[in-house]
C-alpha cells in the first residue's frame, strides 16, 4: 500500500495538535503503509527536521511558505476570491511536484490534510489520480466564524469575517471533490452532515496518545495548573486571557500561591502580556513533560474552536486531572464527574480547580479513570489501524469522485 501525503505542515518538532497527530500516524502506518510525504514549511532551518520524518516516509519534499505580518494577511486577503490559507499553501512548484510524484510512486490513495490543501485536488483530477481522503482537523467555516468573533482588533475582525465568508462557499465544494473524509469526532462528523449536502464516504478516526509512552505521574497538590497550546490559535489566546483575568483571581482567593503555566508555541503579544508573579510562560518548549511534572492538574477554558483535543488527552494520559469547559471537551468521549471536571462560568471554574487541589480522593478518582478512558479508546494504535481501513476500502471499493 502506498500513500501520497500532502500537509501544510512539516510533521516534526511535535509542537501542535495536527502535527502529533500526523507523526504518531505515519509513525504506526509505516509499518504497513509506504508514504511519500509533501510538507509545507515556514522556515529554511525546518530542513533538518526532515530527517526525523525519514524514518517513517520513503521520500521528504520541503516547500515553503513564509509567516506574513497582519497587514499582508489583511491584503492578500482583500484581493483574492479564495479562502486566505488556500492561497497562502498553494504552490505551482508543488503541483508539478505532485505530477512528478503521481507518475513515480503511482500511490494507491492520497491523503490530504486540512480543507485548505484541498485546493490539490483539482490537480489530481487532471490526472489519472487514485482515490483522494481529506483529513478534516476542523469545521473549517465554523473555525473561522468562532475566530471572527474572539478577534481582539478591528483588523482582525475583518480577516475572519472574510475568511468566514469565503470559507462557507469554498468548504462544501472541496468536501465534495474527495473520495472520503476523515473527521477526528462525532460531533464533528454529524455537524458536517447537517451542514452540507452530497458528501462522499465521512469515516471517524479519534486522535490519540502514546500510552506506551505516557506515563501517569505521581500526584502533586501544589495549587499550579497547567495549559498546553498553540498560542498563535485565537481560541487558545482567548482561552487564556479569559483564564487568567477572571478565574485565577478566583483561584487565588483560596491559594495565594496559586499559578498558571501557560505552555506552547508562538505566543503573541496578547498572550505574553499576560506573564505576572502569578502567570509563567515557556514557548516553543522542545518537551513539554517537565511542566506538567510541576502542574498538579491541567486547564483546558476553551470557548471556541472544533476538532478534539490532544492536550486533554495527554494530560489524562499523564495521571493531571482536567478542569475544562464543555467547549473544550467538545468531541471526545469522556464523561464529566468521571473523567474531568466540567465548568463554564469562572466561579464554577475555580471551585472545581479548589476541589481537585483539596480532595485527594477525587484527584485520584478522577487521574485513575480518566487514564483507563485513553488507554482503552484513544490509544494512537487504534486509529492507525482505522486508517488502513480506510485506505483498504477507498482502494477496494473505488471511492474516486
Amino acid at each position: 500500500m502506498r500513500v501520497l501525503w500532502i500537509s501544510p505542515k512539516l510533521p516534526f518538532p511535535l509542537e501542535s495538535g495536527d502535527k502529533l497527530r500526523q507523526f504518531n500516524l505515519m509513525k504506526r502506518l509505516s509499518q504497513k503503509v509506504e508514504i511519500s510525504l509533501i510538507a509545507f514549511a515556514i522556515r529554511r532551518e525546518e530542513e533538518e527536521y526532515a530527517s526525523y520524518l525519514r524514518q517513517y516516509c520513503s521520500r521528504v519534499r520541503i516547500f515553503y511558505s513564509p509567516n506574513r505580518s497582519r497587514v499582508r494577511r489583511f491584503l492578500a486577503m482583500s484581493c483574492h476570491t479564495v479562502p486566505y490559507y488556500v492561497w497562502r499553501y498553494y504552490s505551482k512548484n508543488a503541483v508539478a511536484y505532485i505530477r512528478q510524484e503521481l507518475a513515480r510512486f503511482h500511490p494507491n490513495s492520497v491523503q490530504i490534510e486540512h480543507t485548505y490543501m484541498a485546493e490539490y485536488r483539482r490537480v489530481l483530477s487532471r490526472e489519472a489520480a487514485p482515490p483522494t481522503i481529506l483529513t478534516k482537523h476542523n469545521i473549517d467555516a465554523d473555525l473561522a466564524y468562532q475566530s471572527y468573533r474572539l478577534a481582539n482588533s478591528s483588523i482582525g475582525r475583518i480577516f475572519w469575517w472574510l475568511e468566514w465568508k469565503k470559507m462557507s462557499h469554498y468548504e462544501p465544494e472541496a468536501d465534495k471533490s474527495v473520495s472520503a473524509i476523515v473527521v477526528m469526532s462525532p460531533q464533528d462528523k454529524s455537524r458536517l452532515l447537517e451542514k452540507e449536502k452530497g458528501l462522499p464516504l465521512v469515516e471517524i478516526v479519534e486522535n490519540g496518545v502514546d500510552t506506551s509512552l505516557l506515563k501517569p505521574l505521581p500526584p502533586l497538590h501544589d495549587p499550579i495548573v497547567i495549559f498546553v497550546g498553540a498560542f498563535d490559535y485565537l481560541p487558545n489566546q482567548d482561552a487564556a486571557v479569559w483564564f487568567c483575568k477572571t478565574i485565577l483571581p478566583i483561584v487565588r482567593d483560596f491559594h495565594t500561591n496559586a499559578k498558571l503555566l501557560l505552555v506552547g508555541r508562538n505566543p503573541s503579544h496578547v498572550v505574553t502580556q499576560l506573564l505576572s508573579d502569578a502567570v509563567e510562560i515557556y514557548a516553543d518548549v522542545p518537551d513539554v513533560l517537565p511542566y506538567y511534572e510541576r502542574s498538579a492538574l491541567a486547564v483546558v477554558p476553551l470557548r471556541g474552536g472544533s476538532g478534539s483535543r490532544l492536550k486533554i488527552l495527554e494530560a489524562m494520559a499523564l495521571g493531571r486531572p482536567v478542569v475544562s469547559t464543555k467547549k473544550g471537551a467538545e468531541g471526545l468521549q469522556v464523561t464529566p464527574g468521571l473523567d474531568f471536571l466540567e465548568a463554564d462560568d469562572p466561579v464554577a471554574f475555580a471551585a472545581a480547580i479548589t476541589s481537585l487541589i483539596r480532595d485527594r480522593n477525587l484527584y485520584q478518582r478522577i487521574a485513575q479513570h480518566a487514564r483507563k478512558t485513553v488507554e482503552t479508546k484513544y490509544d494512537w494504535d487504534i486509529a492507525a489501524q482505522k486508517m488502513t481501513l480506510l485506505y483498504e476500502r477507498v482502494a477496494r471499493e473505488g471511492l474516486d469522485r
